[in-house]
């Protein structure tokens, strides 16, 4: 799912609650959904809020939806964030389907309607070499992914990302 730009405003927050006199600038931008990645979460055309820059002074979460800096794109991509720091995470194969699925912290990863990811084989090649040498993700490091059950240009093709590779938060 990828994104076109609109129009931008900027606007201050805290770093940290209760700290007043520091204060993180966050541009917000409006930009037009291309691609169906994260269907019916966020679907084509329809136009969302970037809160660009919002990471340099707010930790990541889980389940936040983001704009990745993907190389070679003209366009950011949006993807969900599934794992962060510390999370232990594996791939269990289910021999019967010829996929897998990814477990974070013991369960298995699901979409947002409530269906476990299933990787097919044949695009899990990245994440096997990303789960062997990183058991626990590491700090400043996240897994993104789509929000269909096959996956996308997500994690599955590219790996965990680096927390320098996130644009901001969107917002619907």
């Amino acid at each position: 799912m990828f994104l076109a730009f609109g129009g931008a405003v900027t606007k201050a927050s805290p770093e940290e609650p209760g700290n007043n006199s520091i204060s993180c600038i966050v541009k917000v931008k409006f930009f037009q959904v291309r691609g169906n990645s994260l269907s019916p979460l966020i679907n084509p055309g329809q136009t969302i809020k970037l809160l660009y820059g919002y990471y340099n002074c707010h930790p990541v979460e889980r389940g936040d939806i983001i704009a990745y800096n993907y190389a070679g794109n003209d366009a950011p991509i949006i993807k969900i964030v599934k794992a962060v720091p510390g999370d232990k995470w594996q791939l269990k194969k289910n021999n019967r389907q010829n996929s897998y699925q990814i477990m974070v912290n013991g369960g298995p990863l699901k979409n947002s309607d409530g269906k476990s990811y299933r990787i097919a084989e044949s695009n899990i090649k990245m994440l096997k070499l990303y789960v062997q040498d990183y058991p626990t993700i590491p700090q400043n490091t996240y897994l993104i992914l789509c929000n269909q059950l096959s996956g996308s240009l997500d994690a599955t093709r590219f790996g965990l990302i680096d927390k320098s590779d996130i644009l901001g938060k969107l917002e619907q």
